[in-house]
């Protein structure tokens, strides 16, 4: 007899297909900043960064079992949606602030901040992806279908994207797409905390777009 596995609700299908699509989509971003900014062969980084935040994002999920629970999955998904939103607009800024001409001894440090920068949205996209791949119910595979198949929408997508619109406010709507996967999940769990943050975070760009540009 074959064992019936619960249900999982199909939010969670939405929200892994929008994160997964919003993080490599910011990772082609990335890409393609440090190709313009710096040295050419310094965009391959931003794969090493993604790799090191989406992996220690992992490790964060594994280490700390009792605070990323089963039941808590929609609201830490939100938060750190919401964290993944806020820290990948926070790192593009801090890139566009450090010096493109720098004396050498203070190579090292700029690198560290912008490291550590680019790192941090890579870590709450892993934390979201590996709280739905780990902390649901076992879905025949669906859910990991999902994730591949938004990844690849993230591929494409951002190239016709920055047909239509600069970088930086592509990385705004990125972020503003993940925050609106966070809403979605959370807006039934009752936890207003995670629901206004979501939903505030999902909502500043088109606030940005509607405010009237000062000369």
């Amino acid at each position: 007899m074959l064992q019936a596995f619960p249900r999982i609700p199909g939010r969670y299908y939405f929200a892994i297909f929008v994160l997964a699509s919003a993080t490599l989509s910011y990772q082609i971003l990335i890409t393609r900043f440090f190709s313009v900014m710096l040295y050419y062969h310094f965009a391959f980084a931003a794969i090493s960064l993604a790799m090191l935040g989406l992996t220690r994002g992992a490790m964060e999920v594994y280490n700390k079992p009792d605070r990323y629970a089963p039941e808590r999955v929609g609201v830490e998904f939100a938060r750190h949606a919401s964290w993944f939103a806020i820290t990948g607009v926070g790192a593009m800024v801090t890139f566009l602030c450090v010096p493109l001409v720098i004396p050498e001894q203070h190579v090292m440090v700029a690198l560290a901040i912008t490291t550590v920068a680019f790192v941090r949205p890579f870590t709450e996209s892993g934390i979201c992806i590996t709280l739905l791949l780990t902390r649901l119910p076992y879905s025949g595979g669906w859910l990991y279908a999902a994730d591949l198949a938004g990844a690849a929408l993230g591929c494409l997508g951002v190239i016709f994207v920055l047909l239509v619109v600069d970088p930086v406010s592509a990385t705004l709507g990125i972020g503003a797409f993940a925050a609106g996967a966070g809403w979605i999940v959370v807006r039934d769990s009752g936890d207003l905390r995670s629901l206004r943050l979501s939903g505030a975070v999902a909502l500043t760009p088109g606030y940005r777009s509607h405010c009237p540009h000062r000369t």
